[in-house]
């Protein structure tokens, strides 16, 4: 069976259609996943994976949600009930009893979690390679780093392997090796996800991100990570703060000059500079205020780049 494209748009009118089946989905794609060099530190067996899917074809159509029969994966410093934790460390291995509330969110609405996804070692490092777990493949080029420390599941997603995949982010975790792997890296505000369940790298700073094939899947996944809530455990959890409307004369964005902003990629011409073009064009026409930058982001407030 050909792989239907895998954003959640396609994935549900390819099951609305009768299409493919979640079980059809996960006995083609397994074979891809098993083979993604790097990717994955634990990958659950194809058997359990196919039993999920048949319980999830059992649910009435009334009751599916909003991820019904959509595979993704957890970064391995992330607890998901029954499969191990290792944050990247043998040594430190254990299996939890409990998901991590936005992962148990994202089950509950149907996803299908295939596994833990590989990462530097307890979320240390932006380059993808500090892992005893082998270095996942970067989704361009494998001449160069995936970088990290999500690496796995950037690399996944930008692959083509899943609709979308967890990362945590400190300090660029979730958002380098998004730029790496041609895919959306979605960092919210700290504490707007609940981070219970997550082994922390720096615990008043950590935050649980989305890869995904657009800004539009990462917006939905998102949304429904912030469901899950561990009550009074969840002492990082901060309720998000009200602004004031801004129009759109008001919004004022930078985008750096051409100096700064080469998009060529090795042995390949990019359509970089045309999107970049675009979307400021649709910015002013929207009404908002652009300020051409020479090297200095703090020229303008409300930055955008």
């Amino acid at each position: 069976m050909a792989l239907p494209a895998l954003d959640l748009k396609s994935i549900a009118a390819a099951y609305v259609n009768g299409v493919t089946t979640p079980t059809q989905l996960l006995q083609a794609l397994y074979p891809k996943l098993a083979a993604a060099k790097g990717a994955f530190i634990y990958l659950a067996p194809s058997e359990q994976l196919l039993e999920r899917a048949k319980q999830l074809e059992a649910h009435p159509e009334s009751s599916r949600g909003p991820l019904w029969g959509v595979p993704f994966a957890t970064k391995d410093n992330v607890d998901v009930a029954g499969m191990p934790t290792t944050a990247a460390c043998p040594a430190f291995t254990y299996t939890p009893r409990q998901s991590a509330p936005a992962v148990q969110a994202l089950e509950e609405a149907g996803g299908i979690n295939v596994g833990k996804s590989n990462l530097d070692q307890f979320a240390c490092g932006l380059v993808g390679t500090r892992t005893p777990y082998g270095v996942a493949y970067n989704a361009f080029d494998n001449r160069f780093i995936p970088g990290g420390s999500s690496s796995g599941s950037a690399s996944a997603v930008g692959a083509g392997l899943l609709s979308f995949a967890l990362g945590t982010d400190t300090a660029g975790s979730g958002r380098v090796p998004a730029g790496y792997n041609g895919c959306v890296g979605i960092k919210g505000t700290v504490g707007r996800i609940s981070t219970v369940g997550v082994v922390p790298a720096s615990a008043c700073l950590d935050c649980l991100t989305v890869f995904s094939r657009s800004v539009g899947d990462g917006r939905q996944v998102f949304s429904i990570m912030q469901s899950g809530d561990a009550g009074a455990v969840d002492v990082r959890r901060r309720s998000p703060i009200p602004l004031p409307p801004l129009s759109a004369a008001e919004f004022r964005f930078g985008v750096p000059n051409t100096q700064y902003t080469d998009w060529n990629g090795p042995g390949r011409a990019s359509e970089g500079v045309q999107h970049e073009d675009r979307h400021v064009r649709l910015c002013e026409e929207s009404g908002c205020v652009h300020y051409p930058l020479h090297g200095r982001i703090s020229e303008a407030p409300y930055t955008c780049t």
